[in-house]
């Protein structure tokens, strides 16, 4: 128990949580796996060994869900937060769009051409001071809970991939449960695209929900 109070929300749900599914995915592909937490008299030790191995294992899925991230969102022009720069994007509306463009001059002392003319690059870094304006103003909870939820989903969806290839390979006659694993890796991969929308979409329209002027202190730049 002690081991779970010394881990953050983060930790919990982005990083435990996607490798106990790896874990208990692993059950149903090597008996073997499943013989070493599965067994008579299970104890708090061997829960606190359970949720070690959970959180080493999180991170390497971790790993692949940083691989998985990029080859997802490349046939979309990028992550959700770079979309307002492309062309005919409804990311956010062409009103909200002007709107934003007169919060950057006058909140974060940003006077540069239009956001329709930047490079994706260029805006990711824009966004980053947005987001640190949002959150330093404490406006950012909601838009936190959908990426709490996107970095969950993508990490569901990362173990999941990790099952299924090891099924794969260890018992490629099992191609029904292998094929029940693509299933699921694909409804976190909705989930997961859901909320990254969502994250992008709602910490824009917090960030102009923001006085036109930033306040005396205000940690924006």
């Amino acid at each position: 128990m002690s081991s779970i109070k010394t881990l953050n929300l983060y930790e919990q749900v982005g990083i435990v949580f996607p490798g106990s599914t790896v874990i208990f995915g692993l059950f149903f592909v090597s008996p073997e796996i499943k013989a070493i937490f599965v067994r008579e008299g299970f104890s708090i030790g061997d829960f606190g060994l359970f949720v070690t191995v959970s959180y080493v294992a999180g991170h390497l899925v971790a790993a692949v869900g940083n691989c998985l991230e990029w080859v997802y969102w490349k046939p979309w022009g990028g992550m959700p937060s770079t979309w307002i720069v492309k062309p005919g994007e409804r990311l956010i509306s062409d009103i909200q769009i002007e709107k934003l463009e007169g919060r950057l001059a006058t909140r974060l002392k940003l006077n540069s051409s239009s956001v329709r003319n930047m490079s994706p690059k260029t805006w990711q870094h824009i966004f980053m001071q947005v987001t640190a304006d949002v959150r330093a103003n404490g406006a950012d909870e909601r838009a936190e809970i959908f990426n709490g939820n996107y970095g969950l989903n993508r990490g569901i969806a990362s173990a999941v991939l990790v099952v299924a290839i090891t099924n794969l390979f260890l018992n490629p006659s099992a191609w029904m449960t292998t094929a029940i694993f693509m299933v699921l890796f694909g409804l976190a991969l909705i989930r997961m695209h859901r909320f990254g929308v969502y994250y992008a979409r709602t910490m824009l329209r917090e960030f102009l929900q923001l006085p036109e002027m930033a306040t005396t202190g205000s940690h924006s730049e």
